[in-house]
């Protein structure tokens, strides 16, 4: 559905006066879902491409710009994401530093989005058991020592990164992993 609204200007329009219409806000985006969601075994394919790969960046910014499109200039509208990519083994330094790179530019993605649309998007990573990210500590953790640590993305404004990248709470995953929402 991403790849019809993002080539076609009269759908996205479409879908905009249907919305305004019946009074129907557009609050949030999921974009983990990546491909056809409704296969018979879905399970770890979902987490594919992770954010190692291109094609998680490329899809990411078709989706921010077909809602930001969606949307009036000053609105927000967030995206959640997936925890980088599935557990199964862990990842190395070097893969989550390229996952790091990737949502560094991301954000920086993003903002040239909310430069052009005045919509301000923002990539919230949705911590979930058995992935790189199970937990809401983790994430903020994994955000302040690969992205929000001064000088790490030299070519991304550090504005750009903490405006534009931030945590999906699913109170539902803290549930599973009885994760004090308070700690």
């Amino acid at each position: 559905m991403v790849e019809e609204l993002s080539e076609n200007a009269t759908a996205r329009e479409q879908l905009r006066s249907e919305l305004q219409a019946i009074d129907v806000p557009l609050w949030t985006l999921n974009v983990f879902p990546f491909g056809d969601f409704h296969e018979e075994v879905v399970k770890t394919s979902v987490y594919m491409p992770d954010w190692g790969q291109e094609e998680r960046l490329l899809y990411t910014r078709r989706c921010a710009e077909v809602g930001a499109s969606l949307l009036q200039e000053g609105d927000v509208l967030p995206l959640s994401t997936l925890p980088l990519g599935y557990r199964a083994g862990g990842a190395s330094p070097a893969e989550l530093r390229l996952m790091a790179r990737n949502l560094a530019r991301a954000a920086s993605m993003l903002a040239g989005v909310e430069a052009n649309t005045g919509v301000r998007c923002v990539l919230a990573i949705e911590p979930e058991p058995n992935c790189l990210l199970e937990t809401v500590k983790q994430t903020a953790d994994f955000l302040d020592e690969w992205l929000f640590k001064e000088g790490a993305w030299p070519t991304v404004p550090e504005g750009h990164l903490r405006r534009h990248l931030g945590v999906c709470v699913d109170l539902c995953h803290l549930a599973v992993l009885d994760e004090d929402p308070l700690a």
